[in-house]
């Protein structure tokens, strides 16, 4: 009986199955993300995100993720929605588990921002 512990080494076959030549070559398998730059507001003289009325309250750790190809499609966002409670939405490519450890990682960089 085969160990299914036993770490499994993926190696491309060929140079172009690489996962730097799929991103080089921009092809569909690879997903290649960013943060959505905001949009100045002469009203309020800062920074804003479109949020849909999910976050409320501004602070240095809201923040959403795009893809590079349409930047009107959200695929992540997070951001807080009062003085101690989160909001955090996600769809694919994202799992529950990767989208929680985005969020939890914008903490850890902006303690001493606010």
């Amino acid at each position: 009986m085969k160990n299914f512990l036993e770490r499994k080494v993926v190696r491309p076959r060929i140079n172009e199955e690489s996962l730097i030549s799929q991103f080089k070559n921009q092809e569909d398998s690879v997903i290649s993300l960013k943060n959505k730059d905001p949009i100045w507001s002469k009203e309020t003289h800062s920074y804003i995100l479109n949020f849909a009325g999910r976050v409320t309250t501004p602070s240095v750790k809201n923040f959403q993720i795009v893809s590079t190809r349409n930047e009107d499609h959200i695929m992540l966002q997070f951001g807080r929605a009062s003085e101690n409670t989160f909001s955090l939405d996600f769809r694919y490519p994202f799992c529950p588990l990767q989208a929680f450890a985005i969020a939890l990682s914008s903490f850890e960089s902006k303690l001493a921002c606010e």
